[in-house]
């Protein structure tokens, strides 16, 4: 007797349990699996381009598609978007100092990449690099990001990690061209030019150029701060591809700066005081490279680079 009535009160309970949670119960048919696949990204961490999965490294990649939907306006704008890269401004932008400091990971030992081509040397960033000097976003392919060392693939200077910043190269027989011009605060001006194509016979080409001026603001305190930045910087890439294993091409690039900061006056023991004036500088950076590149397979590549950078600081 009392286990019947134990085997009708668990009955009783089955039959609520179905009443209550029967609307929400889902049963996947036999056979279907749900399948999701992910865009693949490519990445040079090893020097040869490989899939980010097979990468045995911390890389982080700030895509094309991801500067276009964020609207990124600079380097450093995307570089912020990379967890553990800290970027350190001076004035409004940074240009009108040495250089903005780049730290991966709490370290400056970082090493930056044009192309696959050093921008510093011995690995430092001090008046030897400058992310405004690639100002055109329209130019940039993708952004790596390898963070942790790689001293054995880049040298003694990667000892916090490195910056790859890769420039556009057209895939296809067509060309396009973009012209913009942008306004905002510390009274901000950006006009921009960028081309590109390619012909049917594997003839590439990429054009840009921008000029940047800003001029003195009020910072959200009401401080008046002197600034003046007039910048310019333009490039040309121009290339030729044998099928879809081998490319050569040349490239030129040139930036030119003059700027004025805040002019200040201390003395050893004392605090800096701004004098009301303002101290002016230059900059006049020129690259020039030439580079071969040879795919054999997807695990072995060659890349010869011949390349000549020459950075005016005034």
């Amino acid at each position: 007797m009392k286990k019947s009535l134990v085997n009708k009160v668990l009955l009783g309970l089955m039959v609520s349990s179905n009443v209550i949670w029967g609307g929400t119960a889902v049963h996947a048919e036999e056979g279907k699996i749900s399948e999701f696949n992910l865009d693949q990204i490519v990445v040079t961490a090893g020097r040869i381009e490989q899939s980010n999965f097979d990468s045995n490294a911390n890389v982080n990649v700030v895509s094309r598609k991801e500067i276009e939907d964020k609207h990124y306006q600079t380097v450093s704008d995307a570089l912020r978007s990379v967890p553990g890269v800290t970027i350190q401004n001076y004035s409004a932008t940074g240009a009108n100092y040495s250089a903005d400091y780049l730290y991966i990971n709490g370290t400056s030992h970082v090493l930056v990449l044009v192309d696959g081509m050093r921008a510093n040397t011995n690995g430092s960033t001090f008046s030897v690099f400058q992310p405004s000097e690639i100002s055109n976003m329209d130019n940039i392919e993708r952004i790596e990001v390898l963070k942790g060392s790689a001293s054995t693939l880049y040298g003694s200077d990667a000892v916090g990690g490195v910056i790859n910043i890769i420039t556009r190269k057209p895939n296809a027989a067509s060309s396009s061209s973009k012209i913009s011009a942008v306004a905002g605060s510390y009274g901000k001006r950006t006009y921009n030019f960028y081309n590109q194509g390619m012909t049917k016979a594997g003839l590439y080409w990429t054009v840009n150029a921008q000029k940047d001026k800003m001029k003195d603001y009020k910072d959200g305190h009401g401080n008046y701060t002197r600034n003046m930045i007039d910048s310019e910087s333009y490039g040309v890439k121009i290339g030729q591809k044998f099928g879809d294993k081998a490319d050569i091409n040349f490239s030129y690039s040139k930036y030119k700066l003059d700027y004025g900061r805040p002019e200040t006056s201390s003395d050893m023991m004392g605090p800096t005081i701004f004098t009301g004036g303002m101290t002016y500088g230059s900059k006049n950076n020129t690259k020039y490279a030439v580079s071969f590149n040879y795919k054999f397979n997807d695990k072995l590549n060659n890349s010869l680079s011949f390349f000549s950078r020459t950075s005016d600081l005034d």
